[in-house]
This record gives structure tokens, sequence and C-alpha cells, in this order.
């Protein structure tokens, strides 16, 4: 996909500031987590913000909803409360996906993708 300059140069304005909340928000929650799990975080690439703009799907150019986002992958489904504890102790709550974290549309013995997802500032 081409990238058009005006996305570019979005993108490109944007970035420093997200990649300082990058470096503080992995200090914060890699020290917060427990041994047995997992931390990833991410920065939206080029390409993918400018589809998002294009398409539509961002309605602030200057704020993109998950210009940055991060993982915290737990052992069960009986620990997502705990992490979700850790970072709400830390951020505080904008919305979540699905609104109850304790439903969940999976049968016991799948193990799909199955997540909570914690938009906070």
């Amino acid at each position: 996909m081409k990238v058009p300059q005006s996305a570019r140069n979005a993108h490109a304005e944007i970035l420093p500031l997200y990649e300082r909340l990058a470096s503080k928000v992995d200090l914060l929650l890699k020290g917060k987590i427990r041994n047995r799990w997992h931390y990833e975080s991410r920065l939206k690439a080029e390409e993918s913000y400018a589809q998002k703009l294009e398409t539509g799907r961002e309605a602030s150019a200057k704020s993109p909803e998950d210009f940055f986002g991060c993982t915290i992958v737990v052992e069960n489904h009986a620990t997502v409360s705990t992490a979700r504890d850790y970072v709400l102790e830390l951020f505080k709550p904008e919305y979540q996906r699905p609104k109850d974290p304790e439903l969940t549309h999976l049968s016991p013995d799948r193990f799909s993708f199955d997540d909570l997802r914690l938009y906070v500032s």
C-alpha cells in the first residue's frame, strides 16, 4: 500500500509522543505483572495508521484510539480480573470491551483467542 504524504506526516508528528508513552507504560506494567505472565507493547505502524484514517475508522488523526497498545497474557481466565485490577491501579479507565469482563462466548473446552480490552488514560 502506498501511504499518502499527509498520513506519513501525521504519523511522524505524533510518533515521538507515543514513543514516550510506550516507554513509561512499559516500565510501569513490566514491574507490576507476575512472573508467569507475558507482556508486550507496540506502536501502530505507518501503513496501518494510514489505512484506519483512509477508511474512516479513526475519528482523530492526532489522538488515535490505538496508536499505542499493549497486551498482558495470563495463564487462565481466573487471573484476568487480577491483571485488570493491576492496570486500573495505574491508569484511569475510559471503557472496555466486552462490557462485562466475566462473560465469555467460549465453551470451557475451547482455547481460542478471547480477550478483555481496556482503554485507559
